[in-house]
């Protein structure tokens, strides 16, 4: 029978990132590991700067992993950047939501306004704010906006409260 007991063992203090100083390394062997890290460079290039062979840099990169520690940093640096791009067009793309959704509610509003006075829709009077929206996120996303044709006119009362009614619960939460 298997014990009950949590079956994950118990890390020996934090995890340390793998371009952090190791274990028995010394200050000069990280301090050289930084400079090749921050420079980017060869381990020859590292070597006509700090004065030391390409050797005995080659036996100290190796001893302590130099390579894949650095593989690691960029990697992480990476991820990071890709990380800061996301969330970046989060925030653009619920700007973009709220303005098309500001937009298109302010544009069924005059809809439906027209429609309660009992004139004819006009499409110029209602349609331009939404063709713009739609082309400004047609834009955005780097798409044409040569074929933006927006007619609601054939749209019943019942189809434009129902699109309100979606669109406010989208863009309100409600």
């Amino acid at each position: 029978m298997l014990p009950l007991s949590d079956p994950t063992p118990a890390l020996p203090g934090p995890v340390k990132a793998p371009w952090e100083r190791l274990s028995g390394e010394s200050e000069e062997d990280y301090g050289y590991f930084m400079t090749f890290l921050a420079r980017r460079t060869t381990l020859k290039a590292l070597s006509e700067i700090t004065n030391i062979s390409s050797a005995a840099l080659g036996k100290i990169a190796t001893r302590h992993r130099w390579r894949a520690r650095r593989s690691a940093y960029y990697l992480e640096q990476e991820n990071e950047l890709k990380e800061e791009i996301q969330a970046d067009a989060k925030r653009q793309a619920a700007a973009l939501i709220q303005t098309w959704g500001e937009l298109l509610e302010w544009s069924l509003e005059s809809i439906l306004h027209a429609r309660a006075e009992g004139r004819r829709l006009d499409p110029k009077e209602a349609m331009v704010a939404l063709k713009s929206g739609t082309e400004a996120i047609r834009l955005i996303g780097g798409q044409s906006t040569a074929n933006v044709n927006i007619d609601l006119s054939g749209a019943s009362d019942e189809d434009l409260q129902a699109a309100r009614a979606a669109l406010l619960k989208v863009t309100k939460g409600g």
